[in-house]
């Protein structure tokens, strides 16, 4: 799965890369879907249960949220294009009817959506472990595991990928990367947005 950076600034684009991992026995994953070359892994990743090799019990949905936006006037990162949205519906769709009950998922990503501004708390400026953004501040919720280290990056502007999570019903959480000194777990409408830090000791520069 990729992020903003992995396709930036090289001549090894995207279609490379995964030519290169699918080398490897052991790298599960996949090019994904034929939705466009600028978000090339997106797939899912089946599991079924450890008694009836036949019974979805799980899944884990994939998807290369892009790089900077080309859709809008307006710049800044990528959204999750309709296209992936769709395919999305469509296959959650399929997998419901096929298995007669929706199947509980997680869904992994870079670039975190646009709700995460409403997930979080506005609150008084200088409130420890608060964040400025348009002028407010904000923190995380009550009770939220983690730390909020930096002002979230999400898209600018927004396809309703969260809309159709909420829809479908079927994903517990989501996982994001992106915002590299961003540590937390919270609950927005039933379904987990976690945000997971950079592994470097050095996370920016």
């Amino acid at each position: 799965m990729f992020g903003n950076h992995d396709d930036e600034n090289t001549l090894a684009t995207k279609a490379y890369q995964v030519s290169i991992y699918e080398k490897y026995d052991c790298f599960v994953g996949c090019a994904g879907e034929d939705l466009g070359d600028t978000n090339l892994a997106t797939y899912f990743v089946p599991i079924y249960s450890s008694t009836n090799k036949n019974n979805m019990v799980s899944n884990i949905w994939m998807i290369d949220s892009g790089t900077y936006n080309t859709e809008t006037e307006s710049g800044g990162y990528a959204a999750t294009t309709k296209a992936q949205i769709q395919w999305y519906k469509t296959k959650s769709a399929e997998l419901e009817e096929a298995y007669g009950r929706k199947i509980p998922s997680l869904m992994f990503q870079h670039i975190i959506v646009p709700e995460i501004w409403d997930a979080l708390e506005e609150c008084e400026e200088g409130t420890p472990g608060s964040i400025g953004h348009d002028g407010k501040s904000y923190k995380l919720p009550e009770g939220t595991k983690g730390e909020l280290g930096e002002g979230p990056c999400p898209p600018n502007y927004n396809n309703g990928q969260f809309d159709a999570v909420l829809e479908r019903g079927d994903v517990m959480a989501m996982f994001f990367g992106h915002d590299h000194t961003n540590s937390f777990e919270l609950d927005y409408k039933g379904v987990g947005l976690i945000n997971t830090p950079g592994i470097g000791f050095n996370s920016y520069n």
